[in-house]
């Protein structure tokens, strides 16, 4: 689930324009990279069906609650254009908040959730 939302930057970092586009970004800089998830990642989202970002939400609320995740192995993995920021979790913090402002991601109880490794997943929610 949190691969399919990187999809409009993912791949970026095998495409000449796209890295010249992101050369100068500072991924250290909170108002640049949430002004690229603004104008790259918020439009996909709001595509997306009701399910998709209910399931999304929860996925991304579950693992910055928790950081059961490499959060830059998973960023890395998406081949994006710009490197991560040093601390990789901020991006998809960042993303928490242009995503879902003023909303607190923190789950008090994690006991009825369980991570489903389904590749395919974001599909069945076309």
């Amino acid at each position: 689930m949190l691969n399919d939302i990187l999809n409009p930057l993912g791949g970026s970092a095998d495409i000449d324009e796209m890295i010249y586009k992101y050369q100068d970004v500072n991924s250290n800089n909170e108002v640049e990279i949430k002004q690229i998830i603004l104008d790259k990642i918020k439009p996909y989202y709001e595509k997306k069906t009701e399910a998709y970002k209910v399931s999304l939400k929860r996925s991304l609320s579950f693992f910055l609650t928790t950081n059961k995740i490499n959060f830059g192995k998973l960023y890395d993995s998406c081949l994006i254009a710009f490197d991560h920021p040093e601390e990789a979790r901020n991006f998809f913090l960042w993303m928490w908040e242009i995503l879902f402002p003023k909303e607190d991601y923190h789950i008090g109880s994690t006991e009825n959730y369980r991570e489903i490794e389904n590749i395919n997943e974001p599909n069945s929610y076309l």
